[in-house]
């Protein structure tokens, strides 16, 4: 069913989209509406602080422990939902417990999975929602339902990258505690934990001993949030307009469509490697993707498309270190993946521009011919920096393997002759002859950027 999103009137309340700028970097903007709980409620209910990870320290604070406790945690998590239960952990002697996933490429917060680590021993279990790295929806019911067999066991979700896609209900999902950030949306710079009423009373005061006691923002907050920030949430409320139910329903499909472009492209490239979900279904993923680029460094593909093009996204662990790395293991895990993220204000247009900007730096570094063992070449080398290096390379017996361009790149940057310059060029060929001999006459056809 096509989406009925009026994309142009979403787009109008964002004065930067009307910028050159097209911006892909929207992982984790949200806004959370609480089904159930009346305005009173509300008030008992949750805590508005700086930002999701300093709420979650004063949640594992405040929160009441024995000794014995045991903490179970996904290894899927931004490091906002780990850190502050590891140190707390460290600090009372509780046990940690590492909930991971059996799949590199594709890595889930599986329930069955976490039954085997649960007992009565569990205090609490910490996941993502959806990861900010993969984008994969996690079933937080089903989840929900297995910890909850355990009658001490808590569930502690951050939502900060399933939000600004899903409408969430909390009491539906049965959590026991979910934390987002306003500032990932359209909002001000807070962020925002809800805890269920039925575990406040486990919850202790970290405020004077003469404050109040009568709500979580009372009992976590160690001063007012910022009043005019504060201010500002409503206004955001109001963007989803009358019948925020279908606006949801309408980005969800609009966002659907968005990946579906991206994740067929990068389905179509041999060398790139998404990492999470390979299926665009709204059902199963966000529009969060990440994805390597064989023989490529993260950061510096990023880095050639923003030269080239007005994209905007991000590469790095994005705070899910132990993923990338524990889990993905992934080597260079500070270069990480890149990671394009879309929201319902992005265009069918743009991401098939953004598909079409890759394509054409595919091309730059096309097959040729193929070069004969013993081939003498000549690599000009630019650092940009008013130096020009010309190497003379004579190739021996691996030249025969070097079948493409982006083939003799690799074994260039291996054999350490482009560690002159973080900007390294390389001349390109015009013409690659199966012959031997010195090719130093051959003009350039243009200049390429090294891919990594």
């Amino acid at each position: 069913m096509a989406s009925t999103l009026d994309i142009s009137a979403a787009r109008s309340h964002f004065p930067a989209l009307q910028q050159e700028q097209v911006y892909m970097d929207n992982a984790g903007e949200t806004n959370l509406h609480f089904y159930g709980p009346d305005d009173f409620e509300i008030m008992l209910i949750i805590s508005i602080g700086i930002s999701t990870t300093q709420l979650l320290h004063n949640l594992a604070t405040a929160l009441k422990f024995q000794p014995g406790d045991e903490l179970v945690l996904s290894k899927l998590n931004h490091e906002a939902n780990t850190s502050p239960w590891v140190h707390i952990a460290e600090r009372l002697g509780l046990t940690v417990k590492w909930w991971a996933a059996s799949d590199p490429k594709n890595p889930v917060c599986d329930p069955v999975e976490l039954k085997s680590l649960l007992s009565d021993k569990t205090r609490l279990v910490a996941c993502p929602h959806a990861s900010n790295i993969t984008g994969t929806i996690s079933p937080i019911r089903n989840i929900a339902d297995v910890v909850h067999v355990h009658s001490r066991a808590l569930l502690c979700v951050d939502g900060v990258a399933l939000a600004p896609h899903r409408q969430v209900d909390v009491k539906a999902l049965d959590v026991d505690f979910y934390a987002f950030s306003w500032y990932k949306v359209y909002g001000p710079h807070l962020a925002q934990l809800y805890a269920s009423s039925r575990v406040h009373d486990q919850i202790q005061s970290l405020g004077h001993f003469f404050k109040p006691t009568d709500t979580l923002d009372l009992k976590l907050n160690l001063a007012s949030a910022n009043y005019e920030l504060t201010q500002s949430i409503p206004e955001v409320v109001e963007y989803f307009g009358s019948d925020p139910s279908t606006t949801w329903a309408q980005m969800a499909e609009h966002e659907e469509r968005l990946q579906q472009i991206l994740l067929e492209f990068l389905a179509s490239n041999s060398r790139i490697d998404v990492i999470g979900e390979p299926s665009a279904s709204k059902e199963l993923r966000v529009p969060v993707i990440s994805f390597v680029v064989q023989g490529a460094g993260s950061q510096r593909l990023v880095e050639e498309v923003e030269r080239r093009s007005a994209f905007g996204f991000r590469s790095g662990h994005m705070y899910s270190h132990r993923l990338l790395a524990d889990v993905c293991g992934l080597e260079d895990v500070e270069d990480g993946v890149v990671r394009v993220s879309f929201l319902h204000y992005n265009t069918g247009e743009w991401v098939s521009r953004l598909d079409d900007t890759n394509k054409d730096r595919g091309r730059s570094t096309g097959a040729g011919r193929g070069i004969a063992r013993g081939t003498r070449i000549v690599v000009v080398v630019d650092s940009l920096r008013t130096r020009t290096i010309t190497i003379w390379i004579h190739f021996i017996k691996t030249i025969h393997a070097m079948k493409t361009f982006s083939n003799f790149v690799n074994f260039v940057r291996f054999c350490g002759f482009c560690r002159f310059s973080h900007y390294i060029q390389i001349a390109y060929f015009a013409t690659w002859l199966p012959c031997s001999g010195d090719l130093g006459h051959l003009n350039f056809l243009e200049i390429h950027q090294l891919e990594a």
